[in-house]
């Protein structure tokens, strides 16, 4: 256990307890400007055991210690602090002052309502709620549950202690700017009002197991080292950057990096053309699955391995696209109609027309590099590719190539697609009238 001291009603003082160490010197620091206000008698310090009409107060500034439960009231604008030491829950308006400090302790379950221009909030291992109408709030907590609302034209800051759940709401008009910082394992929610009032949220994480929960509302999310699960409704978007760790991204909307440690395994929303996907593998690192729900989505692999899957009911029509970089991908596609942009020094397996399905083309285009792909699906006469330089085709039977027959579309000074003709039908698999040059 962690002590912060506060000079009570006459001088006597009144210990509130916190978890972290960490976060009592944050509150001690700022409680000690109150104590020093009470102690030349610019403060006068309140102490209720239960509820009751706050009194105004006889000084220049007043301050509120809770030592009961059950209080509920505006505290006006002289009181620049609010604290709670006893379990219990009690609910406190604070004034429309120029700043604030709040400390909650462990177990004392305030809500705290902000109208000052900047409050300094600290809360204990408690299920703490706080409000932000006015101004500029930070929030240092434990590893309890935490509530946050704030209405628009506010600035947020949470600094969530190590295992603490925190849910993020608007007041039903968009939220404030608002800001979530986690050095550890935690569970962020954050819930808009409507899919057309959506609560904005940045996020930034350090380490450990992050769950982010995101509902008719949007959040961006730096995962640092942390291991981020993304959830969300189809009205839920998020962008995810990269970072050293590994993402679980479940049917989201929106765009998502994986981190470097690879294994991350990623999926789109149902919803067309909502989501783009980028592996984040590092080389050696484990592999990435990526998968589309829909059409119209973006996939992209990493400078790891990576494989990418497109599902839907076999002979859908409608596809996604493939970005295929410097990394070594396998692509699964039961779409038809998709793209595939290969650009790099890497490597793929594309496997295409899962299923069968021969209607609608799908489009190739090479942007450099020297990577060697093998193609299967592609059907002439319906397909296309595109080159940016002269290109040669090279059709090897089976009788003259120990019993495979295989098409080769070399491109001058770069690429080579190696197109696999498990048939063995006598017939090149791509033909020049299936290639440009852009």
């Amino acid at each position: 256990m962690a002590d912060v001291t506060v000079l009570g009603a006459g001088g006597a003082t009144v210990t509130i307890s916190l978890t972290s160490a960490d976060n009592a010197l944050a509150a001690q620091a700022a409680v000690n400007v109150v104590n020093n206000l009470n102690k030349f008698g610019l403060l006068d310090m309140q102490e209720m055991a239960g509820a009751g009409s706050m009194p105004a107060a006889t000084n220049f500034l007043g301050g509120l210690m809770l030592t009961g439960k059950g209080f509920s009231d505006d505290t006006g604008a002289q009181y620049i602090f609010i604290g709670a030491n006893a379990p219990g829950d009690n609910l406190v308006l604070g004034g429309a002052n120029f700043r604030t400090v709040v400390v909650a302790g462990d177990g004392s379950d305030l809500v705290y309502a902000n109208l000052s221009q900047n409050a300094q909030v600290f809360y204990g291992k408690n299920n703490g709620t706080f409000v932000n109408y006015n101004g500029n709030m930070t929030v240092r907590t434990e590893d309890g549950d935490y509530s946050l609302a704030s209405d628009t034209g506010t600035n947020s800051t949470v600094n969530l202690g190590a295992g603490a759940g925190l849910t993020i709401l608007d007041a039903g008009k968009g939220l404030g700017a608002t800001t979530v910082n986690a050095a550890g394992n935690a569970t962020i929610s954050t819930f808009g009002s409507s899919p057309t009032v959506s609560a904005l949220a940045n996020i930034n994480l350090t380490s450990g197991d992050v769950v982010v929960n995101v509902w008719d509302a949007q959040a961006i999310i730096n995962p640092g080292a942390a291991k981020v699960m993304i959830l969300s409704n189809t009205n839920g978007a998020a962008t995810l950057f990269g970072g050293t760790g590994s993402a679980t991204v479940g049917g989201s909307r929106g765009m998502f990096t994986g981190g470097s440690a690879g294994n991350n395994i990623m999926s789109t929303s149902t919803v067309s053309g909502s989501t783009t996907l980028i592996g984040g593998a590092a080389v050696g690192a484990p592999r990435d699955f990526l998968t589309a729900q829909g059409s119209g989505n973006t996939l992209q692999n990493g400078s790891g391995e990576g494989t990418l899957i497109s599902t839907a009911d076999l002979g859908a029509t409608g596809g996604n696209i493939f970005n295929l970089g410097s990394g070594q991908a396998t692509v699964f596609s039961a779409f038809v109609g998709n793209t595939f942009n290969f650009n790099g020094d890497g490597g793929a397996q594309v496997m295409t027309r899962i299923g069968g399905a021969t209607s609608n083309a799908n489009s190739f285009f090479d942007f450099g590099g020297k990577g060697d792909y093998l193609i299967g699906g592609f059907v002439t006469a319906l397909d296309t590719f595109e080159v940016g330089s002269s290109f040669q085709i090279d059709f090897y039977n089976a009788a003259s190539n120990n019993g495979n027959e295989v098409t080769i579309l070399n491109i001058a000074g770069g690429a080579s697609y190696f197109f696999f003709d498990a048939n063995a039908d006598g017939f090149a698999d791509i033909k020049n009238s299936d290639v440009t040059i852009r």
